[in-house]
């Protein structure tokens, strides 16, 4: 595992992937529009319970559990805030390099109708 947090000298994977996260919300009962408000401050409480998920996330991917809970990893982490929003964003999966080339620029796909693409009344030689 490529991402991990350093807790008391002992590393812990951390994994964050589109699965996982809609798996949070859904435990959570939230939205990804709340996501970025933890992140922002408004809710540290979420944002600790996001950071363990992740770390729980990150352990099952090499078959093991943590044994820390919430509370716990806040007392270990104390007022250090920017350490745990440091390692969640840097966990979210960035967008594959090839993919962002292929995209780049590209039009939006046409959409059948008047004046775009095939005209909805055009015969089809069969």
């Amino acid at each position: 595992m490529k991402k991990s947090i350093e807790l008391k000298g002992v590393h812990y994977p951390v994994s964050l992937n589109m699965l996982e996260l809609e798996e949070f919300l859904e435990e959570e009962g939230t939205t990804l529009a709340d996501v970025s408000e933890y992140l922002g401050g408004g809710s540290i409480r979420k944002m600790f319970k996001l950071l363990h998920y992740m770390m729980r996330a990150g352990a099952a991917r090499i078959d093991e559990k943590i044994d820390i809970s919430v509370m716990q990893l806040a007392d270990i982490i104390g007022f250090e805030i920017d350490k745990v929003t440091e390692v969640i964003t840097s966990a979210m999966p960035e967008p594959d390099a090839e993919m962002k080339k292929k995209t780049r620029g590209r039009p939006p796909a046409k959409v059948n109708g008047p004046g775009r693409g095939r005209p909805k009344n055009a015969k089809v030689k069969r």
